[in-house]
């Protein structure tokens, strides 16, 4: 039998193990091969049983998780391309070309299909409106990783930190700030941001966490979870199956406000996912599936308003955000 692993006792682990190396890995690496050529990833190992990989270079989202092994995020086609194809190509459908991963973040300013909207509010008569691609720009704008690490006598996390800059001359400056941290004694992953305006004018805002599960999470025998979740009995006919004709489906409703959170399980596969964020940030939650053959995918997708719409934020404002996912093994209990 495997002893669980405790900081606490972390002194005598260092006696089995030099530095950690045999139960912990924070590693920084880069793709040299293949359509992610060039793309920085980091690579991460707890003995909690979660492993992950963080793209560094689409603001350190969360490309894949795996829990003892077994996967629980969708992975798509595009293999997270890098550099990621210009958003607003393809009429504003370009980030279709890139887009994979548990985790794909969208924002700043937009992050709903794509829109044109009135753009009075920069004060450039040249441009008139503000064209916006699907899902907005944040997965090609600029990432500076601030620092990365295993605390392992302060707060038991493997860590990672990284500035995200969205702007340019009479557009929108937002700045994304963000904290990824994975337990290690629990198969807990966190992702903690703050949003701040560091321009001169007031300019619209909307942040939208797509958290997409996959094969072998997904399938006939998945359930949603969430006490008081209004789109809760959308898997209950076990319909998540592929279909080669299958065309999308986008459910929106209140983000449940229950402490234990909501999201999947699978009995079957064993594997389960539940999802923990501010119902008062986040209010609204969508449910995407796309269970067509090649894609099959089922996103569960918190965010600041419906259908991805914008409010804005004055200068000098910051906004705080989190997103907690904790891993099970797909029993009605958790």
């Amino acid at each position: 039998m495997i002893t669980p692993f405790r900081t606490a006792d972390v002194a005598d682990v260092r006696r089995r193990s030099p530095a950690l190396a045999g139960l912990v890995r924070n590693e920084l690496v880069e793709c040299i091969d293949g359509p992610a050529r060039g793309q920085r990833r980091l690579e991460i190992d707890t003995p909690s049983g979660l492993s992950a990989t963080l793209v560094v270079d689409r603001s350190l989202d969360v490309l894949s998780l795996r829990f003892r092994g077994e996967n629980l995020g969708w992975r798509g086609a595009s293999r997270a391309r890098h550099p990621i194809p210009d958003p607003e190509s393809e009429r504003g459908l370009g980030l279709m070309r890139s887009f994979d991963g548990l985790l794909v973040t969208c924002g700043l300013d937009h992050a709903g299909l794509p829109a044109a909207t009135d753009a009075a509010y920069l004060r450039y008569p040249p441009r008139a409106e503000v064209v916006h691609p699907l899902h907005g720009r944040l997965a090609t704008s600029g990432v500076t990783l601030t620092g990365y690490g295993v605390d392992v006598e302060g707060s038991g996390c493997v860590w990672a930190t990284a500035d995200v800059h969205q702007g340019g001359v009479f557009t929108e400056c937002l700045t994304l700030h963000r904290r990824v941290e994975i337990d290690l004694e629990r198969p807990v992953l966190r992702v903690r941001d703050e949003v701040a305006n560091e321009g001169f004018r007031p300019v619209p805002h909307a942040l939208l966490y797509h958290v997409n599960f996959g094969h072998p999470l997904l399938g006939a025998g998945a359930r949603l979870t969430g006490e008081g979740w209004a789109l809760r009995d959308l898997l209950d006919d076990g319909s998540a199956v592929p279909s080669d004709d299958h065309e999308e489906l986008v459910d929106v409703g209140p983000t449940p406000t229950n402490e234990g959170g909501f999201g999947i399980r699978n009995p079957s596969a064993g594997l389960g996912c539940t999802l923990r964020t501010d119902a008062r940030t986040m209010p609204v939650t969508a449910l995407w599936r796309a269970y067509q053959s090649g894609v099959f995918a089922l996103g569960i997708e918190p965010q600041t308003s419906g259908e991805g719409a914008s409010a804005m934020i004055e200068s000098g404002e910051r906004r705080r955000y989190s997103l907690e996912l904790e891993v099970g093994r797909g029993d009605p209990s958790g």
